[in-house]
């Protein structure tokens, strides 16, 4: 016990060492009305940028801004990449197809939902999408838990009522 208390003592008097020594160094006041005037200037200037920026856009820049699309076809190099291309959408639609279906039997749905829930998105993203790498898609968790759903607002549904709700519950 003595040697805990002599322990706790030296680690009191190296803490008040190392903060006497941090009181005693002396730091440059830096003038804060200065450090606001360029603030305000670095942001006046960031602003005058993003101005001048948007106003030297040409239309087709302003349209690569909202339909991102337009810029990568721009720059697609067909010779290189059709191929790959071409075999990558193959492997994707030989998956997606069966996998968008069981999701639709698994929601409660006809198939014919989850192939539109399947591909509706992929062209949606791939005209108005920025990011290369992403997937899009239904998934089990969310067809399980959209059928619990939708069997806990009326088990009693017609299949015409289920599909009427389950659109409107989509958008």
């Amino acid at each position: 016990m003595a040697d805990k208390i002599n322990d706790d003592t030296v680690f009191l008097e190296e803490i008040a060492k190392i903060q006497q020594d941090v009181k005693s160094q002396t730091y440059p006041e830096v003038p804060r009305k200065v450090v606001k005037a360029r603030r305000s200037e670095s942001l006046k200037k960031s602003i005058v940028v993003a101005q001048d920026n948007y106003q030297a856009r040409s239309p087709i820049e302003w349209v690569e801004t909202f339909v991102p699309m337009v810029k990568w076809l721009r720059t697609y190099n067909v010779k290189a990449n059709i191929v790959a291309d071409i075999i990558a959408g193959l492997t994707v639609t030989a998956v997606i197809i069966p996998q968008s279906m069981s999701f639709a039997k698994l929601a409660g749905l006809p198939v014919q939902f989850g192939l539109y829930s399947s591909f509706m998105p992929i062209y949606a993203y791939s005209v108005f999408g920025t990011s290369r790498q992403l997937a899009i898609g239904t998934s089990a968790v969310s067809s399980l838990t959209f059928s619990s759903v939708m069997n806990d607002l009326n088990p009693n549904m017609t299949l015409e009522e289920y599909e009427t709700t389950a659109v409107k519950l989509a958008f």
